[in-house]
This record gives structure tokens, sequence and C-alpha cells, in this order.
């Protein structure tokens, strides 16, 4: 019996993700009129202000710290993960899962080692790494993927999540200080998440490769029911306002029972590293390898900031040029670097937590991520 990704996609199938690539692409983000209906941010909003001192902090508030802080942040992300399971959930229903099976696969499948059902998270992931690794979660769990597979799948989702946004958000305070062009830094950016995936790919093929690459049976087939039980099921299949609503029961769940923890565990180490100085000397030790790049000893605790948070990395990277301490040219090397790492720290629970990821391999997405930030460094090094 042929599988559910091999069955016929129809011509909804294939509509239904063009609308969601576009929808999750940022592409329509700063549109006016009738095209702001079209991005996924339009339709996340914003936190009423509970006083004008709160700008754009939003139920986090500034200042915080601790497990606390971390358990707004988490917070503040639940919308997005009910929202995009759910909204996601309605794709599937459509047939725009299978549709990206079909047009992708010939060229992710090569590309980085995944079926192309997986094209429509990596999307995702330009805007949200909380939808992106929900996502990655759900198609393991449905049986898209194998287990490898979501492995090189949270890889390229791990390193510079959102990228799109931070990029662009996050970075606007160095961007300025860039000394070649804005578009070719974004182009290195995102292929450093390719470089990810293959770096996790080339990890399992060396160390990984005698251990059997688990696969679960696709929900609603004939590995899973027998015949008669898909009768009975298709005869109960809900509509679509109803998988809306049962899928955003399961991105709750998800959010509540995966992310929310991790979150206050990250930030517990962070608060840990702080109070006890290990920041600093974590930046001491990497201060030789730097050098390698032409980069100041400083330079170190920049990047270690965008570990735990970009915001405060790229602030630091800026005060440095004001200052003399480093380079334009320099903080150019040093910016794919900080995109590579950051809030890495923070994302082991939002992304490797999230998809499910096993707790074991998570130094691996560690290494990885370094490793990037070092091929990212050294590619533009040898441009500037």
């Amino acid at each position: 019996m042929a599988s559910k990704t091999d069955e016929k996609v129809g011509v909804v199938g294939y509509l239904a993700l063009i609308f969601a690539a576009l929808f999750f692409s940022g592409l329509f983000t700063n549109s006016e009129g009738i095209l702001k209906a079209l991005d996924f941010q339009t339709y996340l909003g914003s936190y009423g202000k509970i006083c004008e001192a709160a700008y754009s902090s939003g139920i986090v508030g500034s200042g915080g710290s601790g497990v606390r802080e971390g358990f707004f942040q988490a917070l503040s992300i639940a919308p997005v993960m009910i929202f995009s399971v759910a909204f996601i959930g309605c794709i599937e229903y459509l047939g725009g899962l299978k549709a990206a099976q079909k047009l992708l696969t010939p060229v992710l499948r090569p590309l980085m080692g995944v079926p192309g059902i997986c094209g429509l998270a990596m999307i995702i992931n330009w805007q949200s790494s909380d939808a992106s690794s929900a996502q990655a979660r759900e198609l393991y769990d449905a049986g898209y993927i194998s287990r490898k597979e979501r492995e090189r799948l949270v890889a390229y989702e791990f390193i510079t999540a959102a990228c799109i946004g931070v990029f662009f958000s996050n970075g606007a305070i160095i961007l300025p200080y860039l000394t070649i062009p804005t578009g070719l830094m974004l182009v290195i950016v995102l292929l450093n998440k390719f470089v990810a995936a293959n770096l996790m790919r080339l990890y399992q093929l060396i160390f990984d490769r005698k251990n059997p690459d688990e696969k679960l049976a696709v929900k609603g087939t004939g590995d899973e029911d027998t015949s008669s039980e898909q009768n009975t099921e298709k005869a109960k299949k809900p509509g679509l306002i109803q998988t809306f609503m049962d899928q955003g029961a399961v991105g709750f769940k998800l959010w509540f029972e995966k992310v929310c923890v991790a979150i206050l565990f990250g930030y517990a180490i962070v608060q840990f590293l702080e109070v006890t100085g290990l920041m600093n000397v974590i930046s001491y030790v990497f201060s030789p390898i730097l050098g390698v790049l032409g980069l100041p000893g400083e330079a170190a605790l920049a990047i270690l900031a965008s570990y735990m948070t970009l915001p405060a990395g790229c602030a630091i990277a800026a005060s440095m040029v004001q200052s003399g301490t480093m380079t334009a040219t320099q903080l150019t090397i040093m910016f794919p670097m900080m995109y590579a790492v950051s809030s890495n720290l923070l994302y082991i629970g939002r992304v490797l937590g999230a998809a499910g990821v096993e707790s074991k391999k998570y130094p691996i997405y560690i290494l990885i991520g370094l490793l990037c930030a070092f091929i990212g460094g050294f590619a533009v090094y040898l441009m500037v």
C-alpha cells in the first residue's frame, strides 16, 4: 500500500504550500494594506503596554534575571507555538506537506540529506525558532522523517534560528559597520545553516552509522492501521476548523511539557555563569583561537554574550568599535561568528528540547555551532 507521502497531490495542496511559504517567509512583514494578511507576524500581533516605559518589552519587561525572567520569556513564546502548530496542521490537512515532499525532495535530499517535506520547516525557521522546532517534532512523530533526518533538520534550525528577523533587528546596531555588502553577509549566515546540517550528517556517518535510523509509522497508513480501520478513521476526519483547534492543543502541550521547563534551565545556567565569573574564564580560554582570525581577545566577550543572548553580543560589539578596541573589518569577521552561536544556550531548550532531540546529542549541536562560527568567520576573513 502506498504511504501517505506517495499519494497524489492536488492543486489545493500546492496552493496551500505556496501560501504557507509566503506566510512564513517574512516577505510581507513591511507591507501595507491587504498584503499584511500574508505575514505570520501580523497574526502574532504584540503585547499591550502596561505603562509607556515598557515600550517593546511586553510581558517580559526589562532588567529581569534568572528563572523568573526565563518564565516570562517562555510565556511570551506560547502564542507562537500554539498558533504555528495549529496553522501547519491546517496546511497538512489541505495537502501542503505532501506537496512539499514531492517538490523539494530532489533538492533537499542531496543538499542536506532530508526529504522535501522538511522545506516548510526550514522556511518557518527564518522567522521563528519555536514554530520550526515544533514542526520538526511533528514531522518525526507523524512518521514523515526518520530520527537522523530530524537531527539534520534541527541542526539547520539551531544555527542562527529566526535568521531573517534577528539579522535586521538585533543586528541593526552593527550593520552600519560592515565592510562587505549586507546582502552578501546575509547569504553567508544562511549558508552556514546548511553547513550545520551537513556537519551533523558527517557526524552520523562517522560515529552513528551502526545505530538504526528509526522512523515511526506514518499516521493513517497501512504501516499503522488495517484497511477497515483506515476507512473508519477517514469517516471521522475532522474539518479544517476542528483541525486548527486540535493542533492548537498539541502546540500548547508541546510548549508546556517541553519548552517551558527547558528555558528555565537555560536561564539558570546563564545566571550561574554570570555569578561565578566563569563567563570571563571562558572568554579568556577562547582568545587564542580568535587571534588566528585577526581578532583581539576582547572579541570573545561579544561572542560569548551572543551565545547567551544575541542583543547583548551586538551591543558589546558596537561599543568595541566605537571605543577603538576593534576595527570595522574585525567586526565584519566576527559578525557571522556571533550569529552562528546566537542565543544557543537558550535554544537548547527552545529548539533542541522542543524538537525532541535526545539530550545526549546536545553537546554535538553545541560543537557544531562553534565549528560553524569558526567557518563563517574564516570565510569572511578571506574576503576582507
